[in-house]
């Protein structure tokens, strides 16, 4: 059973979030790459804890341009070889959580939403899922179904809430009422 989390936050909001998360779960995590438009690489890209990953919240123009799984510690992923490098699918990795992180656009003046999805339920993926939940409901707001960190409340009316990409129209944005 699928399951999604959609949520808009800054850098500062998924840290803190997922900081509470590596403390709260009873076993280690970490964040293994599984895609970035940006990068292409021929080695699997790992980091133990959420302040290691760099420019977590810059995206470009649009939502999953970057994904991670996040594991436990001591899982040794299933990659794929690819023509763009080596990728690492949630489908083959099913005790993980993906993780498509909120960001700003290039220019800064829109705020791209992010993702928490789960495929496959079983004990890894159940723990870390309801753990982000559980901590997003305590720490976030939830407006019709969406998340917002506290930072990312902060910039209403300064940056558009992206739900699909910078260039749809803006009837296509979030448009939230605080």
């Amino acid at each position: 059973m699928s399951r999604r989390i959609n949520f808009f936050a800054t850098e500062k909001d998924m840290v803190s979030l997922l900081k509470e998360v590596e403390e709260t779960i009873p076993f280690d995590v970490k964040y293994i790459l599984s895609y970035d438009i940006n990068i292409v690489t021929e080695k699997v890209l790992e980091y133990k804890n959420v302040e290691q990953i760099p420019n977590l919240d810059r995206l470009t123009k649009g939502h999953s341009e970057k994904s991670f799984l996040i594991t436990r510690s001591d899982v040794k992923p299933e990659i794929k070889d690819t023509p763009i490098g080596v990728k690492v699918n949630q489908g083959e990795n099913p005790e993980s959580v993906g993780f498509d992180p909120s960001g700003f656009s290039e220019d800064g003046s829109c705020l791209i939403h992010g993702i928490f999805s789960m495929m496959e339920e079983n004990v890894i993926s159940k723990e870390l899922f309801n753990t982000i939940r559980r901590l997003m409901n305590k720490h976030f707001i939830k407006l019709r179904g969406w998340y917002f960190g506290d930072d990312a409340k902060s910039l209403c009316g300064q940056v558009r809430y992206i739900c699909i990409g910078v260039n749809e129209p803006e009837e296509y944005d979030f448009h939230p009422e605080f």
